[in-house]
């Protein structure tokens, strides 16, 4: 939860992430195989207090925004003489990645 100026306005940010490597290396006479395996996992999301519950535009009868209830919040009001009031803009993103690797090494003979 963060704490700003307008308490009835912050919002929630929560991450998540995820590495897992596994691998195996085998040898027999002069040829050695590498294989790897990799997978990365990164999940963030930013949420204000109207996300997910009131439709506070909407009720008000501002239309043309978001009906996805993750949107749903005040909307911004800018004053010439004083701070802006803003909340956090929801958010969310995932980021994942695989990684396959395999290598084969043979070893020379020298003559």
């Amino acid at each position: 939860m963060s704490s700003g100026a307008f308490p009835s306005i912050d919002g929630h940010s929560g991450t998540q992430g995820l590495n897992a490597s596994a691998g195996w290396t085998y040898g027999k006479n002069r040829k050695t195989n590498i294989f790897r395996v990799n997978y990365n996992h990164n999940h963030v999301s930013t949420t204000n207090l109207y996300s997910n519950g009131i439709d506070v535009a909407g009720n008000a009868g501002i239309g043309g925004l978001s009906t996805d209830p993750f949107d749903w919040g005040l909307p911004g009001i800018n004053f010439t003489s004083f701070g802006g009031l803003s909340e956090p803009i929801p958010r969310r993103e995932l980021d994942q990645t695989y990684t396959i690797s395999d290598h084969l090494f043979v070893e020379s003979r020298e003559a």
